[in-house]
């Protein structure tokens, strides 16, 4: 599990509505998770 920021939350919600696709999803890559190496993407 990890957590975001609430600036992040709304800034992906403002992506999301701005799309004209009714169901969207989000993709996170994690590298190295637990680790002071870890990587994220999204």
């Amino acid at each position: 599990m990890f957590s975001i920021t609430e600036e992040a939350e709304i800034y992906v919600a403002d992506l999301f509505e701005q799309q004209d696709e009714k169901d969207l999803g989000l993709k996170v890559d994690v590298e190295k998770a637990g680790t002071p190496g870890c990587n994220g993407n999204i």
